[in-house]
C-alpha cells in the first residue's frame, strides 16, 4: 500500500562546532533543553564529514577552532550545498571584529560569545530553525499491511 504525502514532524538537529568543551556543553544543554537534538564536534574537519551523516538543520560554528579556521568550514559547508542553501549556520565568535560580518557572508548570523539561552533559542526562530520541523513523506514510502 502507498500512503500519500503526509506531514510528520521531528526534533530539528542541531550540529555545535566549538573547542572550548565547556562552551560545547553549554550550547549543547541549552539547545536539547530547547527541544533541539544536538551533536557536538571540537573540530572542524570532524565536523565537516559528520555533517553529510547527521544532515543538521543548524550548525552554529565557532570561527577559532584548532584544525582549520572556521571561515574556512562555512565556506566548505556551502560548497557542498551549492544552491540549495537548506543549512543555517550561525557563527559564533568571542572576538567580533569590523570586517567580520563582510568576509562571513556565507553565514546566516553572525553572534557574539557568550550567547544567553533566550538569545539563542530567539535567534533560531527568526531564522526559520523552531526545535521541531516539518518533513515530507513523499509517495514513496510505502506501508506493510499484515
Amino acid at each position: 500500500m502507498i500512503l500519500p504525502d503526509s506531514k510528520e514532524t521531528r526534533p530539528a538537529r542541531a550540529l555545535v562546532v566549538d573547542d572550548d568543551p565547556a562552551t560545547a556543553r553549554l550550547l549543547e544543554f541549552q539547545l536539547t533543553r530547547g527541544g533541539y537534538r544536538v551533536a557536538v564536534s571540537h573540530q572542524g574537519l570532524v565536523a565537516l564529514n559528520f555533517v553529510e551523516a547527521f544532515d543538521p538543520d543548524v550548525v552554529l560554528l565557532d570561527l577559532d577552532l584548532p584544525d582549520v579556521p572556521g571561515s574556512e568550514v562555512l565556506s566548505r559547508l556551502r560548497l557542498a550545498e551549492g544552491n540549495s542553501r537548506r543549512r543555517v549556520i550561525v557563527v559564533l565568535s568571542a572576538t567580533l571584529q569590523p570586517w567580520l560580518g563582510v568576509s562571513l557572508g556565507e553565514a546566516d548570523a553572525v553572534e557574539s560569545k557568550p550567547i544567553g539561552p533566550s538569545t539563542l533559542l530567539r535567534r533560531l526562530s527568526e531564522l526559520h530553525v523552531p526545535p521541531q520541523v516539518s518533513v515530507t513523506m513523499g509517495a514513496d514510502v510505502h506501508a506493510i499491511a499484515f
